[in-house]
């Protein structure tokens, strides 16, 4: 996947206007994952929004990151994106878009976010 289908970005586009009242005119891909595509939508305003079109198979890649994400919102705020809008039968969803660096893995810890990560060991071999 790397080109978001045009039917998503003019249903995208058209909903976003109802809903906020503006012109989503800028298109612009981010990232170049295998899976999924990503654009990000910028309005006459400056208000920038993230399209995620989902790859379809059996794994429900949207119901669970949108639903996810919601619940998240709800509890921690602002520390998480925004949920905006989920479309089931395009497979997309529309998240705020927040703005930053990709980083590899071996630079992310548990101590950068408060948190404290401890190894989990299976049982029967402590």
């Amino acid at each position: 996947m790397s080109v978001l289908d045009a039917d998503v970005l003019a249903d995208a586009r058209a909903r976003l206007g109802a809903l906020f009242g503006r012109t989503f005119e800028e298109a612009e891909p981010v990232g170049s994952g295998r899976n999924n595509r990503l654009y990000r939508l910028v309005a006459t305003n400056g208000h920038t929004v993230l399209v995620k079109q989902y790859v379809r198979d059996d794994r429900q890649r949207l119901q669970r990151e949108f639903g996810t994400l919601r619940f998240l919102r709800e509890r921690v705020g602002w520390l998480v994106p925004e949920a905006i809008l989920a479309d089931s039968e395009r497979n997309y969803g529309i998240y705020s878009f927040e703005s930053g660096a990709v980083k590899p893995a071996s630079a992310l810890s548990g101590h950068r976010f408060g948190v404290n990560w401890y190894p989990a060991t299976p049982p029967g071999m402590r």
